[in-house]
C-alpha cells in the first residue's frame, strides 16, 4: 500500500495545488482510485512541483 504525500496542510493554492503535498485537485480526489502505479507517479510529480514551484503546466 502506497500512503498518501498528505502533509496535513490542505489548502489549494490559485492554481489549484495543495500548497502541502503539491497534488492537483484532481489528484487529490481520485487518489484512493488511483493504482499503485500511478500513485507513484503522482508522488514523482509532486516532488518535481516542490522543487520547480511553477504548477501552471500541471493543470
Amino acid at each position: 500500500m502506497i500512503e498518501s504525500p498528505c502533509e496535513d496542510i490542505c489548502v489549494l493554492d490559485e492554481n489549484m495545488v495543495c500548497i502541502g503535498c503539491k497534488r492537483t485537485r484532481e489528484e487529490i480526489l481520485k487518489w484512493l482510485v488511483y493504482s499503485d502505479e500511478e500513485k507513484l507517479a503522482v508522488i514523482e510529480n509532486c516532488k518535481k512541483r516542490k522543487i520547480e514551484g511553477n504548477y501552471d503546466h500541471y493543470i
